[in-house]
């Protein structure tokens, strides 16, 4: 790996133990190398602007166009991880591997799957317990060595 950016300093900032003191250090200024100066590009499909609001959630950035890159813009594996699992909840399916292929939004579009996502209504823990007492046991979780008044609390919302 290789810093993308360098600051030059006539001495580094020390702590009076002689350590280098980090909190005193510069922040580096963000430069742009010519690749990212790539003009903005508005997304021009359903499919570009929710990977583009996925992208843009997950790498931290305010705006991505469909051409900036996503490596350029500071996305890694794990972060690609993120990008297809956020895509695939919006109802987009592709590879990690596509994603690396097709680094922009501009390409990966042309390769992305449109799928139906069963949206499931998930029901609250308290719709399944008895308000008055719960119909759990102390025996139910042997493991754990509860008291009733335990499993009361964790059931009942603590009442």
């Amino acid at each position: 790996m290789l810093p993308s950016t360098f600051v030059i300093l006539e001495e580094l900032p020390l702590t009076p133990s002689g350590k280098v003191d980090r909190r005193r250090l510069p922040a580096p200024e963000q430069v742009q190398s010519d690749e990212e100066k790539i003009a903005y590009t508005a997304p021009r499909t359903v499919v570009e602007e929710v990977l583009a609001t996925i992208w843009s959630q997950v790498l931290g950035i305010g705006q991505v166009g469909i051409h900036n890159n996503f490596l350029e813009l500071g996305g890694d594996s794990i972060q690609s991880i993120q990008v297809a699992a956020k895509a695939y909840e919006e109802g987009l399916k592709f590879s990690i591997n596509q994603l690396f292929a097709y680094p922009t939004i501009a390409e990966l579009a042309t390769v992305v799957e449109t799928i139906s996502v069963p949206q499931e209504e998930v029901q609250p823990i308290a719709n399944f317990v008895s308000t008055d007492t719960p119909s759990f046991k102390p025996s139910d979780f042997p493991e754990a060595e509860l008291t009733q008044e335990e499993l009361n609390k964790l059931f009942l919302n603590n009442r």
